[in-house]
């Protein structure tokens, strides 16, 4: 999360403003959705300005920003 999404999300009260605060993103959205949103937000949200991630994260890297993200719940 650090690497890849901390400039534009915050979570846990870190990280920036430009996008939405993922800190409860888990009670809203599933691991399932999240990997997909992740992958490529625009299939999901045609006008995301999200970057997709496939191919510049790998597998075990999309699985567990996915799994991790989805942990996160009030």
């Amino acid at each position: 999360f650090a690497q890849n999404c901390a400039a534009c999300h915050k979570l846990g009260g870190q990280g920036g403003d430009l996008a939405p605060d993922l800190s409860s993103i888990g009670s809203a959205r599933d691991k399932a959705y999240l990997r997909r949103y992740i992958e490529n937000p625009a299939a999901l949200n045609p006008a995301s300005t999200m970057p997709g991630y496939r191919g510049q994260l790998t597998e075990v890297q999309l699985e567990d920003l996915a799994r991790y993200l989805a942990s996160r719940q009030d």
